[in-house]
């Protein structure tokens, strides 16, 4: 399948704007998220589904100078939203800058992470010039202004899975009392399995790791 929007895409490619929302579930395609020149601020959000990628297969998630905020809205999801089950690759292209939003219950304030990685998948960020690469940048903020999450790992509560960082130039800053990298407020941080490359800035929130566990973590 070939999508164009805004630019050329090759063939195995599909591009979307990255205030739409779809589910990423073709190991075969490498998924582009761009953006149009223009911040989006919706709850919308990118989901791959439970169980459809491996080491072997990976989904492929290219970002392209996406600039979107989620914050004060109540997406179903993070920005980019792994069910269990997966390996999941995020290559950065351009300079990239994502704000979290809020769980969607009525009334709540629960902190989601930009790239919400579960227990059960791995997520491997980095260059789309290549691992060891400091090309390609990602702000990332964790959403929640009292159960934070955290900018790359797990929403408010909930434990982490395994996060590889290989490459690109990272700036993660936790929602409050969550980890930049790693577990939100009240959430295990299972595993930060490498860093190999890149250039990396994480902050936690109050009380928080920049990578590790957030606070209050029992």
């Amino acid at each position: 399948m070939i999508v164009l929007m805004g630019g050329t895409a090759q063939a195995g490619e599909v591009v979307y704007r990255d205030d739409e929302k779809h589910d990423l579930n073709d190991p075969g395609t490498t998924y582009i998220i761009r953006c149009d020149g223009t911040q989006h601020k919706s709850g919308n959000y990118f989901s791959v589904p439970a169980n459809c990628s491996s080491e072997e297969n990976p989904i492929v998630i290219i970002l392209e100078n996406v600039n979107r905020t989620q914050a004060d809205c109540s997406p179903g999801g993070s920005f980019i939203n792994i069910w269990s089950g997966n390996y999941v690759i995020v290559k950065l292209r351009g300079e990239n800058t994502v704000v979290a939003g809020e769980q969607s219950e009525a009334g709540s304030n629960d902190g989601m992470a930009v790239i919400n990685v579960p227990e059960g998948s791995t997520m491997k960020l980095t260059s789309d010039s290549g691992d060891g690469s400091t090309e390609g940048k990602l702000t990332a903020t964790g959403g929640g202004g009292k159960y934070g999450g955290s900018a790359i790992g797990r929403e408010y509560y909930y434990s982490s899975g395994n996060i590889i960082i290989a490459g690109g130039t990272i700036n993660a800053k936790g929602g409050h009392c969550a980890a930049g990298i790693g577990s939100g407020r009240e959430g295990e941080c299972k595993s930060i399995h490498q860093i190999t490359g890149g250039d990396i800035t994480a902050q936690g929130g109050e009380y928080a790791a920049g990578i590790g566990a957030g606070d209050n973590y029992r």
